[in-house]
C-alpha cells in the first residue's frame, strides 16, 4: 500500500507501530480528539495528522487511500453515523483500495450484553448509551454479521467477515472498494 488512512488514529500507537514495517508507504492519521493529534504531530512527524470533525468530511481528496483502517470506531457509532462515515470511506478510498473496519458482532454479544441478543437476532444492531455526557466514544453498538454485510456491502465488496478478528475481540470487516 502506497497511502493509508488511520481514521480514529487516537494517541497514533498503531501508525507508530505499522509505519516502521512500511517505509515506503505514506501514513495519515485523523480523529476527533485534537489532544491526541496535536500529540501525534510532535511524537509522529513522518505522518500527517488532522484533526476531523464528529461528521464528515474528511480534510482528503477523494480516492486518496490505498488502505484505510478503522479500529474500534464502528462498535461506537450509532447507525446514522455508521451511514455517513461508510459513505465518506467510500469518497477517500481509491478503487480497489482497502478498508478494514472491526465492529462488536455476534461473537461477543453473550460476553457483554446478553440482554441484547434477542433484538439484536430481530433487527441486527443496537446502540447502547454508556454514559450520560453523549460522546459517541463512550456508547456502544453492536451488529449481527447479516447487518454488516448489508449495510456495509451497499458500499463496499466485502471480502472477508472474521469473528473476534481483531486481538480475539472485535470482528473483522475486510471491505474492497468496487
Amino acid at each position: 500500500f502506497r497511502s493509508v488512512l488511520d481514521f480514529g488514529c487516537g494517541c497514533g500507537r498503531t501508525i507508530a507501530w505499522l509505519q516502521p514495517r512500511a517505509p515506503d508507504a505514506s501514513f495519515a492519521g485523523c480523529d476527533v480528539d485534537a489532544e491526541a493529534i496535536a500529540w501525534c504531530r510532535t511524537h509522529l512527524p513522518e505522518a500527517r495528522f488532522d484533526v476531523n470533525a464528529p461528521e464528515p468530511p474528511l480534510y482528503h481528496q477523494d480516492a486518496a487511500f490505498d488502505l484505510i483502517y478503522v479500529i474500534s470506531l464502528f462498535t461506537h457509532f450509532d447507525e446514522r453515523a455508521q451511514e455517513a462515515w461508510l459513505d465518506e470511506l467510500v469518497r477517500v478510498t481509491k478503487p480497489g483500495g482497502l478498508v478494514l473496519a472491526t465492529v462488536h458482532g455476534e461473537s461477543v454479544w453473550a460476553d457483554y450484553a446478553p440482554e441484547l441478543v434477542g433484538p439484536l437476532k430481530t433487527y441486527g444492531f443496537a446502540y447502547i448509551f454508556s454514559d450520560r455526557s453523549g460522546s459517541p466514544s463512550f456508547q456502544t453498538s453492536y451488529q449481527s454479521e447479516l447487518y454488516v454485510r448489508e449495510r456495509f456491502g451497499k458500499r463496499f465488496r466485502i471480502l472477508a467477515y472474521v469473528p473476534r478478528g481483531l486481538n480475539r475481540h472485535q470482528d473483522m470487516v475486510i471491505l474492497e472498494k468496487r
